[in-house]
C-alpha cells in the first residue's frame, strides 16, 4: 500500500522532519523501517510504504501476560540489537 504522513515544515528544511531523521538512524542500525517512496518537504508530505494496518497495541490485545511480555521482548531486541 501507500500512505502519506504530513510533516510540520513549510521551508523544505529536512532537519525539521524528525521522522526522516529517526527513520534513517533506525535503517542504518539494520532495523525494519518503512520505505520512503517520495518526499516533498516544501509541501510537508512524505510518501511511505504501508507496513501494516495492525499496530503494536493491537497485537498486544487478547494476549495473556506471557504473550505480551514475549512481544515486548521481541520489540526491545530489535531496538537494542
Amino acid at each position: 500500500g501507500f500512505s502519506a504522513a504530513q510533516g510540520d515544515c513549510d521551508d523544505g528544511d529536512p532537519a525539521r522532519f524528525p521522522f526522516l531523521n529517526m527513520r534513517a538512524y533506525l535503517a542504518a542500525a539494520g532495523l525494519p523501517v518503512p520505505e520512503v517512496h517520495g518526499v516533498d518537504l516544501r509541501a510537508g508530505f512524505i510518501g511511505l510504504e504501508d507496513l501494516s494496518d495492525r499496530t503494536f497495541e493491537q497485537a498486544l490485545r487478547g494476549r495473556d501476560a506471557r504473550g505480551r511480555v514475549a512481544l515486548y521482548r521481541r520489540a526491545i531486541d530489535l531496538i537494542v540489537a
